[in-house]
């Protein structure tokens, strides 16, 4: 009869060092090799920085109790 618990620990060693050289391989194929961004995540990136410009100048304006109440005052006469 084979003995069950000595092929368990040859499969869970077998496993282990499959994952382990897989992930070295990734691991130094990343570090050799770097990837550089695409230029559609570059474009995204500068949209999304223009993006937060925008959010932050309203912001900054809305933070301006006189100009905060000039464009209430707007958008209640554009809404009737």
């Amino acid at each position: 009869m084979i003995d069950d618990t000595q092929g368990a620990i040859v499969f869970i060693i077998v496993v282990l060092s499959w994952y382990s050289i897989g992930f070295l391989l990734i691991l130094i194929k990343n570090i050799l090799f770097p990837t550089r961004p695409s230029p559609a995540n570059i474009y995204q990136t500068m949209i999304d920085i223009r993006q937060q410009q925008i959010r932050n100048e309203i912001r900054n304006e809305l933070n301006n109790e006189n100009r905060r109440e000039k464009y209430w005052q707007i958008y209640y006469e554009t809404k009737t």
